[in-house]
């Protein structure tokens, strides 16, 4: 399930929700953001929220971007969940600027060595203009 992102103002941010809330090691979350103002500088983050008393201690995650003129990058990132919380948020970019108005395309990959990930709720990405 995608749940739709935003592109007015200062944010712009997009999530995928996990069917049930567990994440299965082999099925990527895989959504869009449409970026309608190229040449702004964003700090971009990952976001998970999750159910902290079923959450790993940690999650391995590889994010694969596709910018809206086709560039590909990928980052590799370890989330840690705090049992206290239920929202983590970790650095993906910063002074990121998209050259071309579009859709820019993520797929992100469980990298767990479990089959099912449990109490995972959604992933996303949240882009903030810089100041």
């Amino acid at each position: 399930m995608v749940l739709a992102g935003c592109s007015g103002g200062t944010t712009v941010s997009t999530y995928y929700s996990f069917p049930w809330e567990t994440w299965k090691r082999f099925d990527n979350a895989v959504f869009d953001a449409q970026i309608s103002h190229p040449g702004i500088f964003y700090t971009m983050y990952l976001e998970l929220e999750y159910d902290p008393s079923l959450a790993p201690a940690q999650l391995p995650v590889t994010v694969i971007m596709t910018t809206p003129s086709g560039e590909v990058r990928s980052r590799d990132i370890l989330f840690a969940p705090n049992p206290e919380k239920d929202i983590v948020r970790v650095v993906l970019r910063t002074e990121f600027a998209f050259r071309e108005k579009g859709r820019c395309a993520f797929e992100i990959e469980n990298r767990s060595q479990y089959v099912e990930t449990k109490g995972m709720k959604r992933i996303g990405v949240v882009m903030e203009v810089e100041e």
